[in-house]
This record gives C-alpha cells, structure tokens and sequence, in this order.
C-alpha cells in the first residue's frame, strides 16, 4: 500500500533532487491542496508535514516554481512544476 497522499483536484507535486530525495526515499511529493493556488510558505508547511524528514532542510532550501526561484508569499498552481532545492555548497 501506498504511503503517497490520495490525489485531489488540488495536488501539488514537488520534485525532490539530492540529499532531500534520499531522505524520504523518492523523487517527488504529492501534497493535497485545498483551493487552486497555495503560497509557497503555506506549501513548505504542507510538506514539512507530508514529509517529515525534510522539516532540517527545508529552513535552508529554496522553492523553484517553472524553473525559476521563488519567494514565501508566492503562489503556486497545482499545474505549477515545483521543486524543493536543497542547500548546495561549491568549492
């Protein structure tokens, strides 16, 4: 059995790349939404809540919406492509 939340007409997808991806073991979340558009600092919440183990890198992560960065009170569509992008130190 699936631990994935049910899909609703408002699901929100959230692709997970990297450390975050290998801590809840797969390649996306699925976050039920209860309208048709969600600020992003609201959709954090949400997924700290789905997904636990992101809860340490989600205060460092940045949210990508359509394949640019975003700030909290942005809104996302359940169409949206959103991406979790974790804290990536170069050297």
């Amino acid at each position: 059995m699936s631990t994935e939340s049910p899909t609703t007409p408002f699901t929100y997808r959230v692709l997970l790349f990297g450390q975050e991806a290998a801590a809840c073991g797969k390649s996306e979340a699925l976050l039920p939404g209860d309208g048709p558009a969600l600020s992003v600092a609201d959709l954090k919440t949400r997924l700290a809540r789905v997904e636990p183990t992101l809860v340490t890198s989600l205060r460092s992560a940045r949210i990508a919406v359509n394949h640019a960065f975003v700030n909290e009170t942005t809104m996302v569509r359940p169409e949206d492509e959103i991406a979790l992008i974790g804290f990536v130190s170069g050297g």
